[in-house]
């Protein structure tokens, strides 16, 4: 899902642990679901906008300018394209950091979706979808397989409610996530930052 922002709930995840590795994140540029205020998760692939993709090819000198060596994409139309325009790296494209399936929530109104979101245990799978603990841990197992693999100064290009299931994962609250917005994640001695660049 593309514009949440959910109150804070633990997720139920005592095994997954995010690697303490430097790297960065972008979400995908604006589509017309995000400009008409409507849920798209993992069922709904749909592109860029004209706005997404002005909003994409603005990143590329910030992200050129950062160390970043790999870059790791959702398999989504919004994101490849957004990574395409954003970057000079070919890309890893990574199953695992597609957006939430919403289930019966794909393409309704984003309202009636967080009431849902703020009155349900995160380990309740939205109807017909996935729950956003099991979000949360296909999300931290690809990132750490990705981190373990080539360390620090990955660029991951995905979605909002993977940022915020990383977000809950390190224990950082909620916060709001733009179109084509760039976060670098840096661990610190016992907690993480999630800063914007």
């Amino acid at each position: 899902m593309d514009d949440i922002q959910p109150q804070h709930r633990s997720l139920n995840l005592e095994t997954a642990m995010l690697l303490k590795n430097t790297f960065y994140f972008v979400r995908h540029g604006e589509t017309d679901y995000n400009r008409n205020y409507l849920c798209a998760g993992s069922q709904i692939d749909v592109p860029l906008n004209r706005t997404g993709k002005n909003q994409a090819r603005s990143l590329k000198e910030k992200i050129n300018s950062l160390p970043i060596h790999k870059v790791v994409c959702s398999p989504l139309k919004r994101t490849i394209q957004t990574a395409a325009l954003a970057t000079v790296h070919p890309l890893i494209i990574e199953h695992d950091i597609r957006e939430c399936d919403l289930g019966d929530f794909e393409g309704k109104p984003v309202p009636d979706f967080i009431q849902h979101v703020e009155t349900t245990s995160a380990d309740v799978p939205f109807p017909n979808g996935e729950s956003r603990t099991d979000l949360a841990k296909r999300v931290i197992a690809a990132i750490n397989k990705y981190l373990l693999a080539y360390g620090n100064n990955l660029l991951f290009v995905s979605h909002g409610m993977v940022y915020w299931s990383l977000l809950e994962t390190i224990g950082i609250p909620f916060h709001q996530i733009a179109n084509a917005e760039l976060i670098r994640f840096k661990p610190q001695e016992c907690s993480w930052s999630a800063l914007k660049i």
